[in-house]
């Protein structure tokens, strides 16, 4: 495959660039099948390639299904061949199925892999979208192959992928789920959605998204996202909301006051975080004579999020304003009857990825009932309540731990459009316009970070790397007993041939290896003997892998070439679990189960949880190991063959 077309394609790329020790580049969409590169004027394309989808019974009778996958020509005479994208997961994964139709929508064919080793199919709900079923595409495959060859150009490992497809695709889905919930509960006011800046911050993410939905906004929580943003917006296109939040100095709302008299947003809303920030914003105003268009706060509830970030919500959270609080501000802004009337809009937030619908259906309620009571107090240019972020995907495919959701955006829009009809109509007012800030639920699907597994090592103390290990023979044994006899049995006999359970069995291992420790400590074995023992040991244990229904303690470790501080700083920080998936040997049964370690010398620098295995998902946990391949020698080089990973879902907050 190196040498295809798909290399041509990004290496003409005009969104190509270089980002800190690896590479980053966006493969975007084009509604047509070919086009040409304005900057090169060479004609971009894509090749297909043929996925077959077969089975395999394994000793045990578990039937493996599995993909073999073909050049493109193999192909049925005059069936399209430019296409893009699919996703080999190890287990079902259905976090992705709503993002099938996006490539739809801009390639003439689509196939969407269900489940990875596994069988290939795109979703039954999905069959009303013109996908075609002719060809099986992995494009995947073609894109690793072709690294070398990118290499010559300066491109190198790792990489991270963006694919603008998902974002265009959910820049509008999100619009339309809002209108049709709204729809749904005949609500009568609007939904408007803004992007945080902070969630991506690389050039070429938040255009995409901002281009493709005229209705989406942006908020910013820092004087340099504000910045940010300003510059992104060019003068002449559509006003867009903005929404300042965070904490704020004289130098923040100054600028904000001035990006309010920009055409580009409209309105600009300056939130109110501190009763300090009123008194700051009194000052600014006066020294600069700029007003903003309009004014918000921001309440601290007492409903508590769910998940990772729930401890830093609630009556301790870290932004916004007590009921009290409010009630100041109200009094103070009372003082000044237009600035009283130039609130409009009422913000809160209990954390980021929220994974249960119920703590988001509280703070809905306390938010509405909020509202309902400011506009009481006389805050009657109240007309909208943003209810920050939170919107979760599904990052482990359990639908039940913290890094996943119990809920998708369909309900969660019903929910909030239910809650907030009922509180408002019960007390008698006006429904509120909804703004959401879900920039992780827009953005994190769209990226990828794509390595190469270095080399595998056993898990087992004192392990040598795989590419570096000599199997003992029996005739390498003979001369060393009887001191490592019993041990040698375990190494080259079959577990049948050994008494007790697989634990009993490891245990015994382990014990002549102690044993053979303690004696060169006493000085009786040769250190060369030791040597052999220390080989012994391993050999014996992964006989003992190779026939074990329960090996995850004899897993191995993957010394991959990247860096989880840069490229997925949320995985150590939060240990966020990313859907990982190895690239290569799609047509093998994975023969070992590894954790990945990175090459910073640092042992945070490790993944050991990854995305549950198989079609049960919900109510499982996730795995301890991710299913891999052994490493492979090249028959003519007698170099090892390249075996490459990726993590996905790694969009939001993981730019560094």
């Amino acid at each position: 495959m190196t040498g295809c077309s798909i290399c041509k394609t990004l290496r003409a790329h005009p969104h190509l660039w270089r980002r800190g020790k690896g590479t980053s580049f966006l493969l975007g969409g084009s509604r047509s099948r070919r086009r040409r590169d304005p900057s090169t004027n060479l004609l971009l394309d894509i090749a297909a390639t043929v996925v077959v989808n077969g089975k395999h019974s394994t000793a045990d009778g578990a039937q493996i299904a599995y993909e073999l996958h073909g050049e493109h020509h193999l192909a049925k005479p005059n069936c399209p061949t430019p296409l893009i994208l699919i996703m080999g997961l190890s287990g079902d994964m259905p976090m992705w199925h709503p993002f099938a139709p996006a490539f739809g929508q801009t390639r003439p064919t689509v196939i969407f892999d269900h489940r990875g080793i596994g069988l290939s199919k795109i979703p039954q709900e999905y069959d009303n979208f013109e996908l075609s079923y002719d060809i099986m595409v992995d494009d995947m495959l073609s894109l690793v192959s072709s690294f070398e060859w990118w290499s010559k150009d300066g491109l190198q490992l790792p990489l991270s992928i963006h694919w603008t497809d998902i974002l265009e695709y959910n820049a509008v889905r999100l619009f339309n789920i809002w209108d049709q919930a709204r729809g749904e509960h005949s609500y009568r006011s609007k939904f408007r959605g803004v992007l945080p800046m902070k969630v991506n911050c690389l050039n070429g993410i938040t255009p995409v998204l901002l281009a493709k939905q005229p209705r989406l906004g942006v908020e910013c929580g820092t004087l340099a996202e504000l910045l940010l943003a300003v510059g992104l917006l060019k003068a002449g296109s559509e006003p867009r909301m903005l929404v300042v939040n965070g904490f704020k100095s004289e130098k923040f709302i100054e600028a904000t006051l001035r990006a309010a008299q920009l055409p580009v947003f409209n309105p600009t809303i300056l939130v109110f975080d501190r009763v300090a920030d009123v008194v700051i914003f009194s000052k600014v105003s006066r020294q600069t004579g700029l007003r903003a268009h309009k004014l918000g706060l921001r309440a601290r509830l007492a409903a508590k999020g769910a998940g990772k970030h729930a401890s830093s919500t609630g009556a301790g959270s870290k932004f916004g304003m007590s009921a009290d609080e409010l009630i100041h501000v109200l009094d103070t802004l009372r003082k000044a009857p237009a600035l009283l009337e130039s609130v409009c809009l009422l913000h809160f937030h209990i954390g980021s990825q929220v994974s249960s619908i119920s703590a988001l259906e509280n703070a809905f309620r306390e938010g509405a009932q909020l509202y309902c009571r400011l506009r009481e107090l006389g805050a009657m240019g109240l007309d909208t309540i943003d209810v920050g972020g939170g919107l979760a995907i599904k990052y482990d495919n359990t639908d039940t731990t913290d890094c996943s959701a119990d809920y998708d955006w369909i309900l969660y829009a019903k929910t909030a459009v239910r809650v907030f009809a009922e509180v408002t109509d019960r007390n008698g007012q006006p429904h509120p316009d909804i703004v959401t800030e879900s920039g992780r639920a827009l953005i994190a699907q769209h990226a990828m970070v794509v390595f190469d597994v270095e080399d595998t090592v056993s898990m087992q103390h004192g392990a040598v790397p795989e590419k570096q290990r000599k199997l003992l023979s029996r005739e390498d044994v003979e001369v060393f007993a009887p001191e490592v006899e019993e041990l040698g049995a375990f190494a080259f006999s079959r577990d049948s041939d050994h008494d007790g359970t697989d634990a009993d069995r490891e245990t015994r291992i382990n014990e002549l290896h102690t044993q053979i420790q303690h004696r060169f400590t006493s000085g009786e074995v040769s250190l060369a003997k030791r040597g052999i023992a220390d080989r012994l040991r391993l050999q014996a244990l992964d006989q003992l892998r190779s026939s074990s229904s329960k090996a995850s303690r004899l897993s191995h470790q993957a010394i991959v070439t990247m860096s989880l501080f840069q490229s997925l700083c949320d995985l150590w920080a939060l240990h966020c679990i990313f859907p990982t998936i190895p690239l290569q040997w799609m047509d093998e049964q994975p023969d070992i189960r590894g954790i990945l370690t990175d090459l910073t010398c640092d042992s945070l620098g490790a993944v050991t949880k990854f995305q549950a295995l198989g079609m049960k998902h919900r109510g499982s946990e996730p795995s301890d190991f991710l299913p891999m391949h052994r490493l492979k020698q090249d028959p003519q080089t007698q170099k090892a063959q390249p075996y490459r990973i990726a993590m996905c879902f790694s969009g939001a907050y993981n730019a560094l």
